[in-house]
């Protein structure tokens, strides 16, 4: 009962940040999914007043706490054959949410999901998109790209948020 509260406030939030409407069978919300179910664990603090994880390894979280969907910069992994100093140190990426049990973040990165271990938050002018989360083709248990319209999968388009009309002015 209280994850779908929490889910549905944090569609919302998201939605008007990026000033769109994400329908349910968008893969976004199939990552916001796992977002909260997160948080639940990590933060909603039952009736002894400890949270789940705390009662699991008997200490609070101490991790960085970022906003689902924001753009971020990430420090990709260092390929075997790349270039350490032509290579770009930062990429910029979505930010998806972290991996249970470990330290790393989810991120979507050039249509793929990738784990990394160190971000950057950017500025808050530039930090909402709709675009990047148009683009996420990976599912929280398919990390692999889908291609649209592969097993039946289509990804609806994104319907731009109506602004509430101002009321008229009383004479």
């Amino acid at each position: 009962k209280w994850i779908k509260g929490i889910l549905r406030v944090h569609l919302f939030s998201l939605e008007r940040k990026v000033a769109v409407r994400f329908p349910s069978s968008h893969l976004v919300v199939a990552w916001l999914v796992e977002h909260v179910s997160d948080i639940g664990c990590k933060y909603l603090v039952g009736a002894d007043g400890r949270t789940p994880y705390e009662r699991l390894f008997g200490k609070n979280v101490r991790e960085e706490a970022l906003e689902f969907g924001e753009v971020i910069h990430y420090r990709p992994r260092t390929r075997q054959d790349a270039n350490v100093l032509l290579e770009p140190r930062w990429c910029p990426g979505v930010w998806l949410g972290r991996r249970w049990g470990s330290m790393t973040h989810r991120v979507n990165a050039g249509g793929k999901v990738v784990d990394a271990c160190a971000v950057q938050r950017v500025p808050l002018a530039a930090r909402w998109v709709a675009d990047g989360l148009a683009a996420i083709r990976a599912t929280p248990w398919c990390l692999d790209p889908v291609p649209d319209g592969a097993a039946g999968l289509v990804f609806p388009p994104l319907d731009p948020v109506a602004e509430p009309a101002a009321a008229a002015a009383e004479p």
